[in-house]
């Protein structure tokens, strides 16, 4: 069930960027949802991890970067691989008018809040 939701919310990012002319919408579609991942991860770190000019080092910055590669690998072989992203839009692609709308404001609320968490202290 978690899995369709990730789903529902790579395939809403890849019918915006189908809209926007993209001609690598599926990569495109994966980078976009990867970097909002990334910044729910970077906000949860440094939550637990402040950041301070004492502890911005290799020792804190590599755990991220090693996540960042997993979360992209992982999103890589869901997505893109055999060309799932296929079998996603076929999915999701005759949902009813009101399920779009609504799908389409929880993932524009969705990366509000990726997007604000940056800014947060």
């Amino acid at each position: 069930m978690i899995l369709r939701k990730y789903y529902y919310l790579f395939y809403k990012i890849y019918r915006f960027t189908q809209r926007l002319g993209n001609y690598e919408v599926s990569f495109s579609a994966m980078l976009g949802l990867s970097f909002l991942l990334f910044l729910n991860i970077n906000a949860i770190y440094v939550s637990l991890f402040p950041v301070t000019k004492v502890n911005f080092n290799d020792h804190y910055s590599m755990p991220l970067i090693i996540v960042y590669i997993i979360v992209f690998i992982i999103n890589y072989f869901l997505f893109i691989y055999k060309k799932r992203y296929k079998e996603i839009e076929k999915q999701f692609k005759n949902e009813s008018k009101k399920n779009k709308r609504i799908g389409s404001l929880v993932v524009i609320v969705y990366a509000i809040i990726s997007l604000s968490l940056v800014f947060m202290d």
